[in-house]
């Protein structure tokens, strides 16, 4: 999945990390930029920074001269004096670009990828892009680069899409999807003339036009859901949602697939191990393999980080739901918008004020 954040009008910054963390970033009135810090407020700059990532356990930033920086462990480093910098980032890593050089940012500081990159895409521990001077499509995983096809000889392009901690690659030329995971690239199925994918965290949810079968790719074993096409199908942490040909609607998880409904519903959407859905105007999830409503209305606002999901009630008070546990992180009323940071929630009350929400704690700026 790829982050890449500006600055609110509101002075927050939105994000959606993978793991839960605790950094919540934003820009106070007078533009300091200002991280809120397991609880405590700590002043990072005097003025507004140009763009903001959050990872599992940094923020990395460009300041307002547009010199990379990154905070973490209490305090803050410069990783890159030059400017010109466009951030990507993912819970697990920062990359950045200078003009068509390709960086990841690391503590001992800036690895140059490609002198020449486009096409960039970033997950928690991989990132992709073309590289022009070798004509390659190239994935970087940990300290390794990776050639997965060769864009020059091609006379059709590949399809890529690059997931959390996975990569999948369909090669129109030798009629293959290929997949990454974990340092390897194998083939997954080939005589393909068409594909469908979805990534999850360690799964590929994919329906082969070679054999007119969906699958789910886990854990090196692959395993048919369904014996025709479904509509639709998305894939989170462990989880794979979608809405077979006879329009049920159903669930894989852990190898086993549940029906959730006898119809399709109207709206669903799956994020890191969360599924949500909306059926006869209220909100549902999956609890214990069965379906449960969280409200009986659709939220206006709502983030998902991990198993937790947060969201705004009728009377617009911040409210959490984790499986099946159901809290209070605010009883304010009248909340305009939230941003969630794993256990760090942000928010301004009615008089405008800032607040942070952590582990039952609420601090005032």
């Amino acid at each position: 999945m790829n982050r890449r954040l500006t600055i609110w009008s509101l002075a927050l910054h939105a994000c959606i990390p993978a793991c839960a963390q605790d950094l919540a970033p934003f820009t106070t009135p007078l533009d300091h930029f200002v991280v809120f810090d397991r609880g405590r407020s700590v002043e990072l700059e005097p003025r507004k920074p140009q763009q903001v990532v959050v990872t599992r356990d940094r923020v990395a930033y460009t300041d307002d001269r547009g010199q990379l920086k990154i905070y973490s462990g209490e305090e803050v480093r410069t990783v890159d004096r030059n400017v010109g910098h466009d951030l990507l980032g993912s819970d697990g890593l920062v990359a950045y670009t200078t003009g068509p050089r390709l960086s990841l940012a690391r503590a001992t500081g800036p690895v140059v990828l490609s002198e020449n990159a486009s096409e960039l895409s970033v997950g928690d521990s991989l990132v992709s892009y073309h590289d022009h001077m070798t004509g390659k499509l190239m994935l970087a995983w940990r300290n390794k680069v990776f050639q997965v096809a060769d864009m020059v000889r091609t006379t059709d392009p590949p399809k890529w899409t690059t997931g959390r901690n996975i990569f999948t690659c369909f090669d129109r030329d030798t009629r293959s999807l290929q997949v990454f995971h974990r340092g390897k690239l194998t083939t997954l199925v080939d005589s393909l003339d068409a594909v469908r994918v979805a990534l999850g965290s360690d799964l590929v949810a994919y329906f082969s036009h070679a054999d007119q079968r969906f699958h789910v790719h886990h854990d090196m074993a692959d395993q048919v859901l369904e014996e025709f096409q479904p509509i639709d199908f998305l894939a989170g942490d462990g989880l794979v949602a979608y809405t077979d040909a006879t329009l049920n609607f159903k669930c894989w998880v852990r190898g086993r697939v549940t029906s959730l409904l006898d119809h399709a519903p109207t709206k669903y959407w799956v994020q890191d191990s969360v599924l949500l859905f909306v059926d006869r105007g209220m909100w549902w999830t999956m609890k214990d393999d069965v379906p449960e409503v969280i409200e009986p209305y659709v939220p206006e606002q709502w983030s998902v980080d991990g198993a937790t999901v947060v969201y705004l009630d009728l009377n617009r008070e911040v409210r959490s739901y984790r499986r099946g546990a159901r809290k209070s992180v605010s009883r304010e009323a009248a909340i305009g918008r939230f941003e969630h940071y794993g256990n760090a929630v942000l928010y301004r009350n009615e008089l405008k004020f800032l607040k942070g929400a952590w582990k039952g704690k609420i601090r005032e700026y």
